[in-house]
């Protein structure tokens, strides 16, 4: 069975947003100066190449590649179809306005906005419950000029966060994805934390480096 890739096929499954409500922002800071497509280049032939490790009980070690195959339209707005390799999922990346977002199956999950200010942040998802749980996703660019060490090399990278906070009052969970996009090479690292309602201290739980890459605009 396939493991279901949230990001840049990278991306995990618990953050899926079928059911999201339109976002909303908050803007603040600085605003950032590269353009959409250097931060996330789409273009047919593009590949990069990760390196994902798991910690505590997560056991992954592996390596996979995502290609862009081949360009075309998917309900009415630009997409690029991908491959990816080692079992990860294929999919498909589209624009919506500022907005990237990722499909596998019948899912599409939002993945990036830009422009943004450092310091903005969208509320992707804000759901609560008949039972009292709730459950909020938030993205936010940190910073927009961090330097980010990979296997393929330092790279200046746009810093955003996306935090997960679900649960009930008294019993809350804080899954945190931290995404480094440099201009002109897309995603480099990717790092997913999580804090439980038991944990005192927040996690590292899996890791994507970024290990070679072939990028044409």
């Amino acid at each position: 069975m396939k493991i279901y890739l949230y990001f840049f096929a990278l991306v995990l499954s618990s953050f899926l947003l079928s059911s999201c409500k339109n976002t909303t922002d908050s803007s603040s800071g600085t605003p950032a100066s590269a353009t959409k497509q250097d931060l996330f280049p789409l273009s047919v032939g593009n590949h990069w190449t990760y390196h994902t490790k798991g910690y505590d009980l997560n056991t992954i070690d592996t390596t996979y590649t995502i290609l862009i195959a081949n360009e075309e339209t998917y309900q009415g707005h630009d997409a690029f179809a991908y491959t990816a390799s080692n079992y990860w999922n294929d999919g498909i990346y589209y624009r919506s306005n500022s907005d990237i977002y990722n499909v596998v199956s019948t899912t599409s999950t939002f993945l990036l906005r830009y422009p943004m200010s450092v310091g903005a942040s969208i509320v992707v998802l804000d759901t609560v419950y008949s039972n009292g749980q709730f459950n909020k996703l938030t993205f936010i660019l940190k910073d927009s000029n961090e330097a980010v060490l990979v296997p393929a090399g330092t790279f200046i990278c746009y810093h955003y966060d996306q935090v997960q906070v679900d649960g009930t009052p008294s019993m809350i969970d804080t899954n945190t994805k931290s995404f480094f996009y440099s201009p002109g090479v897309g995603l480099v690292q990717q790092k997913n934390y999580q804090k439980s309602y038991s944990m005192k201290t927040t996690n590292l739980e899996q890791a994507y480096e970024l290990v070679n890459y072939q990028v044409s605009k």
